[in-house]
């Protein structure tokens, strides 16, 4: 009987333990490099699976139910913030505070891994450290962002009464898997990716012979090949953080290259925003169409653009890398706003959900 109550009551403090990792409360950093008048703070949490979280928030005073944007970085271990002859730098994240002024706050997520201020090249993992390598995983990663945002509605002790899940690259990728995950982003911007398989991408490259995929020796048949072979090999080690293909481990790749679950989507009511240029070397644009139309035919509330001769980056030929990414993502953030008007853009297609009640 005395070894029961004892179990009874471990498994009571277990418990107690548990709930409180979930929902631990956040703890405000001082960054000594964040000048004292600066737009974003920093905090930390806890997740649930008792990892440190590090994340941004602007309008740190915010107690109101102002909208909030969960902005998602692209691939690799490059921090929010980094440093430059002295001066603390943003890594894009103006693009969407500019046009949200004061209407939202914006809430910016450290992938665990990451230290503040990281500044490696390029967009793959092969600066990154082995923590990072071993940590970035899609469910690992979605847990880091939901513990984030639990955070940040904790700290301004009111629920946004919209979120907007924005993202670019991989970023995309995840803002989709985002709004399946959870029922509080009520829209998506999703901006040169979508939630479809990686492999989908690999294989289009390969057929077309554009991007990476077509850079290796040989014609589209040895692309082709090489693509199932990068496939299989990921697939049958998938927990691999060692071992690499195009810059990532093959747990990472594992991960991308799954199938996504397009029933999936019946879990959210979000809208959805996707913008993705016709010339994108590094994200086939066949991909973002496939995705486009899941979501038509799923009667979704969808704005779809779609520009000629941009690249990955929005940039058209000649112009300098990222030339267009603040355009797109302002147009994104107005969306989520309201402010932006009908007008689709360049070859672009409006498409809002149709009410199942309405006909023709």
């Amino acid at each position: 009987m005395l070894k029961t109550r004892l179990l009874g009551v471990v498994l009571v403090v277990f418990a107690a333990v548990c709930a409180a990792a979930i929902h631990a409360k956040p703890v405000p950093l001082e960054v000594p490099q964040f000048p004292s008048d600066y737009a974003y703070r920093a905090f930390e949490t806890q997740d649930s699976l008792g990892r440190t979280v590090r994340f941004y928030l602007t309008q740190s005073t915010a107690k109101d139910d102002r909208p909030l944007i969960v902005m998602l970085q692209g691939s690799g271990c490059l921090s929010w913030f980094v440093r430059r002859d002295g001066a603390t730098l943003q890594i894009g994240q103006q693009n969407a505070r500019r046009p949200a002024e004061e209407r939202a706050q914006l809430l910016l997520v450290d992938k665990p891994g990451v230290a503040l201020f990281d500044w490696p090249k390029g967009g793959d993992a092969r600066e990154c450290s082995v923590r990072f390598q071993q940590e970035h995983t899609g469910e690992r990663w979605l847990t880091a962002i939901k513990a984030a945002i639990d955070a940040a509605i904790e700290w301004r002790g009111k629920s946004p009464r919209t979120v907007l899940a924005l993202g670019h690259s991989e970023g995309a990728v995840f803002a989709g898997r985002l709004a399946v995950a959870d029922p509080r982003v009520t829209h998506v911007a999703m901006l040169s990716a979508t939630p479809v398989s990686q492999a989908h991408d690999f294989f289009a490259m390969a057929f077309s012979g554009r991007g990476y995929i077509a850079q290796a020796p040989g014609g589209r048949a040895a692309h082709l090949r090489n693509v199932h072979t990068v496939i299989t090999q990921v697939q049958r080690d998938p927990t691999n953080a060692t071992a690499t293909q195009l810059g990532h481990p093959y747990r990472y790749w594992a991960d991308k290259i799954a199938p996504f679950d397009f029933s999936s989507l019946q879990r959210t009511q979000a809208k959805f925003f996707l913008a993705h240029g016709d010339a994108d070397d590094n994200s086939a644009v066949a991909s973002a169409d496939f995705f486009a139309v899941e979501l038509i035919t799923r009667q979704r509330d969808l704005l779809w653009l779609r520009p000629e001769g941009l690249d990955h980056s929005f940039a058209a030929k000649g112009e300098r890398n990222g030339a267009g990414m603040g355009d797109y993502v302002g147009r994104a953030v107005k969306w989520f706003s309201g402010k932006s008007s009908n007008a689709p853009g360049r070859c672009g297609l409006r498409l809002p959900r149709r009410n199942p009640d309405q006909s023709g």
